[in-house]
């Protein structure tokens, strides 16, 4: 059986069963809601569970935790600059 350890409303349960559905967050514990979308390449996306509070939407359907969410803003300020470079 599997359980999976979480918080709900700040208190810290556990939910056990034959098939687990209820997937922590790798940030806080709360209840994921997402799997974060950043590509590793070969195919493969980091897939960390995420809740609502931590998963950022980059576009439709596209979450990312909070490690790559960084990394994305780091990613769009070179696009930025090499756009400017262009110009």
């Amino acid at each position: 059986m599997d359980c999976a350890h979480v918080k709900i409303g700040g208190a810290n349960v556990i939910i056990c069963g034959s098939r687990r559905r209820v997937k922590p967050c790798h940030t806080c514990r709360e209840i994921a809601a997402f799997q974060c979308d950043w590509k590793l390449g070969g195919g493969k996306t980091c897939d960390a569970w995420i809740c609502d509070a931590h998963a950022q939407e980059v576009g439709p359907d596209k979450h990312l935790c909070p490690e790559h969410q960084a990394a994305y803003h780091e990613w769009k300020a070179r696009r930025a600059a090499r756009e400017m470079e262009k110009t």
